[in-house]
């Protein structure tokens, strides 16, 4: 872990298994770096950039993100708990999120148009004014989360549940839903349905 910790750059490296429990990572790169069943709880990556990197089964929880960079960035059954992804640096921002468990995420204003979400649990998370335009919620559980003038147009939800979006407040022009779950859609008209 003093490695990690000392060396400002990292380039192709792999980390395992480490525990950086209240660590700080600020201002770090690193590039086409894997990093596997690592714990990275009340983490400070401020100002840090992660270029084309995997983390998987990682836990990231209340971590900082304050103008961190995310290019090309896939995370593989991780945990994400209490993360404002608000607060990354928004240019080049690609993300990729596959059998991930999300619980109180705040994705607000964030251009993830075309962000691929596979076979995630995304609890009681925030979309709002999020550009999800053309983005995909594979087979993802939505219990919770809240999506509130966020542009869905074209996103892809046939495979998901338990979302609740309000069509009168997001743009869902396009956007793919199929039955049953696309009658919860009406809840918001406060409908009785029979």
């Amino acid at each position: 872990m003093e490695h990690v910790l000392s060396v400002a750059e990292h380039d192709g490296r792999t980390f395992e298994k480490l525990v950086l429990d209240q660590a700080s990572l600020r201002d770090r790169v690193f590039q086409d770096c894997r990093f596997f069943k690592c714990d990275f709880r009340n983490c400070d990556l401020t100002g840090s950039e992660f270029s084309d990197c995997v983390f998987e089964h990682c836990v990231l929880s209340l971590s900082k993100l304050a103008q961190c960079s995310f290019k090309g960035l896939k995370f593989v059954g991780s945990k994400l708990v209490g993360l404002d992804f608000s607060k990354c640096a928004t240019r080049f921002l690609d993300l990729g999120f596959k059998d991930c468990l999300f619980d109180a995420c705040n994705f607000s204003t964030l251009p993830l148009a075309k962000t691929r979400f596979e076979s995630c649990e995304i609890r009681g998370c925030i979309f709002g004014e999020t550009d999800l335009d053309h983005a995909v919620f594979a087979d993802c559980d939505l219990e919770g989360s809240v999506f509130h003038n966020a542009k869905l147009r074209g996103a892809d939800f046939t495979t998901a549940r338990n979302y609740a979006l309000d069509p009168r407040t997001n743009d869902v022009a396009g956007a793919r839903f199929s039955l049953p779950e696309v009658v919860s859609l009406l809840r918001a008209f406060n409908l009785k349905i029979e």
